[in-house]
């Protein structure tokens, strides 16, 4: 949400607050003179794009439904986006958090599959912004994992790391240990 305000949207927050942690981050994007949070959702809103996200039943794994409903598209598409790494996610200084299994900045998995947020932004805000209709389901995985595909790649986006692995994590590591406090509230 913090790079669509950085990007100049604006955003309505739509979640419960079930702790001091989502409170703490309600209260650093509410800062934001275009962020608001809401009590509902309005289905018949004109000209509005939702945007909603949601952990899927396979690990690392988020479902984002995109609802365009303007006077010319009323389409959703889902995005199912495959290991999406960011800041505030499930991660401590060694590695990320998934049920009960740790995977490490230093594994494999985690350097041929983990897609960046900030990699992946630049093409989600890129698939809001577009006038004409989207497939109904696109799957996100990394760059690295396209000799693995097996299915139509019309339905695929592969996203490329645009800056060198150990910046990404060591971004990571930084933003944990800035704010290690708040990733272990709950």
């Amino acid at each position: 949400m913090n790079r669509l305000l950085e990007e100049g949207f604006e955003v309505k927050g739509f979640s419960k607050i079930n702790g001091e942690k989502e409170q703490f981050l309600l209260d650093f994007l509410g800062r934001n003179a275009s962020f608001t949070r809401i009590e509902a959702v309005d289905d018949n809103e004109w000209n509005r794009t939702k945007i909603i996200v949601t952990k899927t039943s396979q690990p690392l794994t988020h479902l984002i439904e995109i609802k365009k409903n303007t006077k010319t598209i009323h389409q959703t598409t889902q995005l199912i986006v495959h290991f999406l790494v960011g800041e505030w996610m499930n991660l401590d200084d060694s590695g990320i958090h998934t049920g009960k299994h740790h995977i490490s900045y230093t594994s494999d998995q985690f350097n041929k599959e983990a897609i960046d947020i900030d990699d992946f932004l630049p093409v989600f805000i890129s698939l809001l912004l577009k006038k004409h209709d989207l497939p109904p389901v696109v799957n996100v995985i990394s760059n690295k994992m396209a000799t693995n595909r097996t299915k139509n790649l019309e339905n695929y986006l592969f996203i490329r790391d645009n800056r060198p692995r150990h910046i990404f994590v060591k971004r990571l590591k930084k933003h944990y240990q800035r704010y290690n406090r708040f990733y272990h509230i709950s």
